[in-house]
């Protein structure tokens, strides 16, 4: 593993990562990009700042529970707070619906049609609630490793299993069928579902659920470039690798650049530009282009 801050890691001999920015931001446990170019960043000290690699940091809300989830949906996002509460803010932090939620430990934070889907635990039960305008109006029970996804519009339930992910839509009902599941964690990005595990990441497309895997020991967290071309993990060593999906002896044998000596939490690509963001006890922005 390299451990100097300014080493590139090759995606092949004309392309790397390099780090380019590293805001005052400390704890950093949630990152989602919102489609005006700024990272939203949620810390473990309560706050929630927005970063522009150009324009700077700004705080835009403090004060807070410790954040157990973040989303973004186009003009607004979603906190969700330990300790039982929710809320939906504009993007310069005006407050628009605060909600209760009984989760416990981390939620995931999706969007559909208008509502608000939080994903948990409660009770040792996997749940996932939708809320319309804060107003709960709909609760699905989830085996312990399923995990809910949208995929053109339609709302279904994955899990890993031996013999590969396995779906099922709300829409037409059934049930899984039965087999042994996987430890992967299952992380929904846009068509594709990412399933996470201390080995590294597997990346499976949607609706077709063609697999690719990539090989990266002491993996905690992974996301996917907007194109799908290109994975982003973190390691609980504050490692980061980036990998084009295209080649086999990389995605085998990913290189490895030393962020931070702590685990990364969270990584998230920009929409927009060319960014990736990671995040642990402190927070850097990357790119990466032709060398």
């Amino acid at each position: 593993m390299s451990r100097e801050h300014d080493d590139a890691h090759y995606l092949h001999e004309k392309r790397g990562l390099s780090p380019v920015l590293r805001p005052p931001v400390k704890n950093a446990t949630h990152l989602a990009w919102d489609g005006s170019g700024h990272l939203l960043v949620a810390t473990a000290d309560g706050k929630v700042l927005r970063v522009h690699p150009a324009m700077g940091t700004k705080v835009l809300l403090e004060g807070l529970q410790t954040p157990a989830g973040l989303g973004v949906d186009g003009d607004r996002f979603v906190l969700v707070e330990h300790g039982g509460s929710w809320s939906m803010y504009d993007l310069k932090g005006v407050r628009m619906i605060t909600a209760d939620h009984p989760f416990e430990g981390a939620v995931a934070v999706q969007f559909r049609q208008g509502k608000t889907l939080l994903t948990g635990l409660t009770a040792g039960d996997k749940q996932v609630l939708f809320f319309d305008s804060g107003r709960k109006v709909l609760r699905i029970q989830l085996p312990p490793r399923a995990s809910g996804f949208i995929s053109d519009g339609h709302f279904g339930l994955a899990q890993s299993t031996p013999h590969g992910l396995e779906v099922i839509y709300l829409r037409d009902g059934g049930r899984f069928a039965g087999y042994e599941v996987t430890p992967h964690r299952l992380v929904p990005s846009g068509d594709h579902i990412l399933g996470l595990h201390g080995g590294g990441m597997k990346v499976w497309t949607l609706p077709d659920r063609r697999e690719i895997e990539v090989l990266l020991p002491g993996t905690t967290c992974g996301a996917l470039s907007e194109d799908g071309r290109l994975a982003a993990l973190g390691t609980a060593t504050g490692g980061v690798a980036l990998v084009d999906l295209r080649r086999p002896d990389f995605r085998a044998n990913p290189t490895v650049v030393e962020a931070t000596d702590a685990p990364v939490r969270s990584v998230a690509f920009s929409g927009k530009g060319r960014f990736l963001a990671t995040g642990a006890d402190g927070l850097i922005l990357w790119t990466w282009g032709e060398r």
